[in-house]
């Protein structure tokens, strides 16, 4: 098998969580981020911007950051063996197929999720009629990820394997708020 070959060979490694992300990017050829449910996720933007193919989980947040075949490959959640047939399938890419996927991912990057764009989106709809609805619904969301996210980011490592969840009940969650 060729990702067990490419892990054993050392050409595939699990690298844990990084406070400097840009300088760790530019020395990935691609970034694999699998995932059961996102937001937007973040790590593919930025693997994106800097010219880095995606290899991502099918899920609403990932699927929005790169074009299937193009500037990445998608995988079906919760499916290992979906996943490692996606991390074959990129390995036997050409390099010029795998350097042309980080190009288009930068432009995606730079087309669809430049921040002016973004701003300039968000601030049509505010302007627009439906703003008093829309703000009230992006005060919201922003309060309710804040809560979520605090909940669920309580994260310990355990093993290479195995990640358990520890976290306060939501109410003492809220008591910050």
């Amino acid at each position: 098998m060729a990702f067990k070959e490419a892990m054993r060979k050392g050409d595939i490694e699990y690298i844990e969580q990084q406070q400097d992300i840009f300088s760790f990017l530019v020395e990935t050829h691609a970034v694999i981020h699998p995932s059961h449910s996102e937001g937007m996720s973040n790590v593919l933007l930025e693997a994106a911007a800097t010219g880095r193919p995606v290899i991502a989980s099918n899920v609403p947040g990932c699927q929005e950051t790169f074009d299937e075949g193009i500037s990445g490959l998608g995988f079906q959640a919760k499916d290992y063996k979906a996943l490692v047939e996606t991390i074959e399938r990129f390995l036997a890419l050409p390099y010029e197929q795998k350097v042309s996927m980080g190009e288009a991912g930068r432009k995606k990057m730079e087309k669809e999720f430049d921040r002016n764009i973004v701003v300039d989106k968000y601030m049509k709809e505010i302007n627009s009629k439906k703003s008093y609805t829309l703000l009230l619904l992006i005060v919201a969301s922003t309060l309710l990820f804040s809560i979520v996210g605090n909940y669920w980011n309580k994260r310990y490592y355990h093993d290479e394997n195995t990640y358990t969840m520890s976290a306060p009940p939501l109410a003492s969650a809220m008591r910050g708020i």
